[in-house]
Parts: structure tokens; sequence; C-alpha cells
């Protein structure tokens, strides 16, 4: 990887960090206690939608579903900034322990550590829940909570499976499986890939809010849109004058993982979803903020 692909991929990773936190901080600031339920919930079901797409991805590939492929061939490249200590993975088990997370020093850089913290005690349980339904999830320490590491412990046992599902889940439980019939899965791309996120993440929390809170939950999510896209491009801005490059159209379809067409990356991931206001919302108030589409 170009030393040009990892700084691309970490404004990727930056745009997705600060997208989650303008959308939470704006409900916080205009909800409240009576909204966190909602937040949590939408956080949730942005893990449940990652966690079933990439099993059933793997569940076509022929995959078994279990630790070793959930942790092993992941909805996304990683960014190369994270540090981790990799102490096991097994089908059954994954310890691990994350040093240095992008996402937590860009929150606290954003005095968003508390609305971070809540987001790593809903996504990660819902995320590995969706995937494997009788895993289970430890989270003891997390940087979002000034601990000086994230502690992963996720198990799962097939003492708390049915027959059928230790099949699904384990090759030693199937006498049939042929690991030579398992499709090789094609990368997904660093853009495209957080692309998927930034969709996920907008339409799992606009729609609570809309849903909830009817005119006054879309004038707070179009302000939380309007902001993240100013915050957004201004950090691109001073990327790229560090680089001493021009902040143009070719340097913004490069750093953004964000679609500047309609049939761009993340139509497809549009298109899983039903409620199409999330989208007209996002489309409307973000590149007005931005300064796009960046004529050709």
């Amino acid at each position: 990887m170009t030393r040009e692909q990892e700084l691309e991929i970490a404004n990727y990773q930056d745009a997705w960090s600060k997208l989650y936190l303008h959308l939470a901080s704006a409900a916080d600031r205009e909800f409240g206690i009576d909204g966190e339920p909602l937040l949590r919930a939408a956080v949730r079901q942005f893990g449940i939608d990652r966690g079933l797409a990439q099993r059933e991805k793997h569940r076509k590939a022929g995959l078994k579903l279990n630790m070793e492929n959930l942790f092993g061939h992941g909805d996304l490249p990683g960014d190369p900034r994270f540090r981790r200590n990799k102490i096991r993975l097994t089908s059954q088990e994954r310890f691990s322990e994350t040093l240095v997370c992008p996402i937590a020093e860009m929150w606290r850089s954003m005095d968003g550590l508390r609305l971070g913290r809540l987001y790593c005690e809903e996504f990660h349980h819902a995320k590995f829940g969706a995937y494997a339904p009788h895993s289970q999830t430890n989270l003891s320490q997390t940087l979002t909570q000034d601990d000086s590491f994230c502690r992963f412990s996720v198990y799962l046992r097939p003492g708390n499976l049915t027959p059928e599902e230790r099949k699904e889940a384990f090759a030693e439980f199937d006498p049939d499986f042929d690991p030579a019939k398992v499709q090789p899965l094609e990368p997904v791309s660093a853009h495209d890939g957080f692309t998927m996120l930034c969709v996920r993440i907008i339409q799992n929390i606009v729609v609570v809010m809309l849903d909830a809170y009817g005119e006054k939950g879309e004038a707070c999510m179009r302000g939380a849109l309007r902001d993240f896209a100013e915050d957004f491009a201004s950090h691109l801005k001073a990327r790229a004058a560090a680089l001493n490059r021009p902040f143009d159209r070719s340097f913004a379809l490069a750093n953004t993982p964000l679609d500047f067409a309609p049939d761009g990356p993340g139509a497809a991931i549009w298109a899983c979803y039903d409620d199409p206001r999330p989208r007209k919302l996002f489309e409307e108030e973000f590149y007005r903020a931005f300064g796009v589409p960046f004529e050709a």
C-alpha cells in the first residue's frame, strides 16, 4: 500500500468518524436523554445491518459462520493507523486488544468520547451477534472511556448451538464440508467499504429521528449533515494544503467516501432500504454545504 493510499483510507475513516459524531451530537443536543434510547437503537441497527450483510456474503461463498471468518474476512479494509495486539483468533474465539484507535482519537479531539462510548456499548455486540446469533461479546475496556486499550473477548461455543447451527458454523460438525468448494471473496475497496459505512449510519440514525420527532427531527438531522459537510470540507482542505495539493474535484473524489453521482458505489447500499428520506436529506444538505459536485 502506498503512502497516498494510506492517507486516502485515513480520510475515509475520518469522514465516517466525523459523520457519526455530528449526527449523534445533534440528536443529543436537541433531544437529550429522551433521544438516547433511539440513538442507541439506531447504532444497534447499524451493527445488525452490517453483520447480516457480512453473514449472507460469507454464507453464499460457502464459508463457515464462525469467529475466524467473521474477523478474518471483514467488510472493509482496516485503517493502517490502528494498532492491535492480536492475541488469539480461532473458529470459536477472538481475543484482541486495540492499542491505538483513530476513531476514538477523532472523537476525543471533538469532545465526543461520551457518545463514542455509547457507540462502543451498542455496535460491537449487535454486529457480532447478527453474524453469529449465539456469540458472546465481552468488551470490558475501551479507549472511549479513557482505558489504555480496548479489550475484546468474543466467543462462539458449539454447546450453545443446535446441531444444524453447529454444522453451519464449524467444519468439524459438517462431514460434507469441502474447503475446496469455498468461493474466494473479492476484497472490498477502501472507498466502497467506507461508502457503505457512511450510508448505513445515515440511514439508521436519520430514520429513527424522523419517525420519532417529525419536522423537529428533520431539522435536527439537516443541521447535522450541514455541520458535517462544513467540518469535513475544512478537514480535507487542510489535508490538501499539507500535501501541497489543490482542493479540487480530483482530490475530493479520491479522499471522500461519499458519492458524487446518483449511480455511485453507495447506490446499491441505499437500495437495501425502503425508506428514501435519509438519502434525500443527505443529497440536499451535504453537497450544498460541501461545495460539490465540483463541476467537471
